[in-house]
């Protein structure tokens, strides 16, 4: 998907040595999460570069997807389902979900779920 925009990826995960066991639900959830998360960044952030990382931090496990495109207005209210999604999810999960945003300063989505 990013390599079709010409968006430099930058994508860090731990090593699969490291393996984290977690539940068919959090894992689907993830995933979703991560999808909705990575296809929001092409279609609206209008970026040239995303991050992405999945980290262990302690009892919790970490997603983070940041791109340098043109941010949004978090204070207003979506029409869509992207967002309402996430924090379902989210909150499924018993996460926590940011994310920061401003116009012209890109966006970033963090997730941290208990391990």
């Amino acid at each position: 998907m990013f390599t079709l925009r010409d968006i430099d990826l930058t994508f860090n995960a731990p090593d699969a040595r490291d393996a984290m066991r977690l539940r068919m639900d959090v894992r689907r959830d993830l995933l979703l999460i991560f999808k909705e998360a990575v296809n929001n960044t092409v279609r609206h952030s209008r970026c040239s570069r995303v991050s992405i990382e999945l980290a262990r931090s302690g009892s919790r496990l970490v997603l983070e997807v940041a791109d340098d495109g043109v941010g949004f207005d978090t204070s207003r209210e979506s029409t869509g389902q992207g967002l309402a999604s996430l924090r379902r999810r989210a909150d499924r999960m018993k996460g926590t979900l940011h994310i920061r945003s401003a116009n012209g300063a890109g966006t970033t989505v963090t997730l941290q779920v208990p391990l």
